[in-house]
């Protein structure tokens, strides 16, 4: 029973420092150097409307009054529709913030 305790334990820690990271990266989704791949379709993006990532397993909620998912999963399909919705390109997207970070 121990053994499962601490697996558990290990596996939560784990997801807190995934979430770190991936709250880390929705706050700098919203950049200047961000070019849309098909500029004649797609919505704009503000900070707004990027999901911010929170669980409804985590204790602590970071941001009160956003919405909060179910797993992973369902953050990054939300987060996907978004980026999508703009005509953005998750991959340019990605290499944009690693260069303007």
């Amino acid at each position: 029973m121990a053994g499962e305790e601490e697996k558990a334990d290990l596996a939560f820690q784990k997801m807190r420092k995934y979430g770190a990271q991936l709250l880390t990266l929705s706050g700098k989704l919203v950049s200047p150097a961000i070019n849309p791949v098909k500029k004649e379709i797609g919505l704009r993006l503000t900070q707004n409307d990027i999901p911010k990532f929170q669980l409804t397993s985590w204790p602590d909620i970071p941001f009160p009054g956003e919405k909060c998912y179910e797993s992973v999963e369902h953050f990054l399909r939300s987060f996907e529709k978004v980026i999508y919705s703009a005509a953005l390109d998750i991959q340019e997207l990605e290499l944009s913030l690693r260069t303007n970070s």
